[in-house]
């Protein structure tokens, strides 16, 4: 039973970052085949990015993939400030 004025969003826990934490950035890949998951890991591979999760089969009948970035993004300053290349 909620009872009428108290806050339905519970304080935040001592252990749990706060939303100002850094952003944890990781990048997926699903395929439907194997050969796919595999080619899509190495693609991002060669763009800089480590595999944490070597392409596995979902139960849902799905091959993923998971990798993180080893580097930051490379950077360009055309006069208007830093912006990610690409």
């Amino acid at each position: 039973m909620i009872r009428w004025g108290a806050s339905p969003i519970p304080p935040l826990l001592p252990h749990r970052p706060r939303h100002t934490a850094g952003m944890a950035i990781r990048a997926s890949i699903q395929a439907d085949s194997e050969d796919e998951c595999v080619e899509g890991l190495a693609q991002l591979v060669d763009a800089g990015f480590q595999p944490v999760m070597m392409p596995r089969y979902m139960t849902d009948g799905r091959w993923m993939a998971r990798a993180v970035p080893t580097r930051k993004a490379p950077t360009v300053d055309d006069g208007r400030g830093l912006e990610v290349a690409g």
